[in-house]
């Protein structure tokens, strides 16, 4: 094996483990399962009085957009897709 097939192993890996995560975070917060974390805790005052939501609506909103970036992340847009991730996460 050569270092450009190892390179290119863990950058498939890191990338799909990335998307699932994303999947698993999205799906969580639509259904509002709250296996990992009361999302609806996590919405700030500030956002919840900018915003015209409930925080149940903006977790959803936020779940769909991660669904949406990962499944970006699998496709050739992934540097577009990382990018509003690094933006959103900041």
């Amino acid at each position: 094996m050569n270092m450009a097939s190892n390179k290119e192993l863990s950058n498939r890996l890191l990338t799909y483990t990335f998307a699932i995560f994303l999947f698993i975070i999205g799906f969580d917060k639509i259904l509002q399962a709250d296996f990992i974390s009361d999302w609806q805790l996590l919405v700030g005052p500030v956002v919840q009085f900018l915003l015209p939501l409930n925080a149940g609506s903006i977790v959803t909103v936020e779940g769909v957009l991660e669904i949406m970036l990962g499944t970006l992340l699998l496709t050739r847009w992934k540097v577009l897709s990382l990018g509003i991730l690094a933006i959103t996460i900041a």
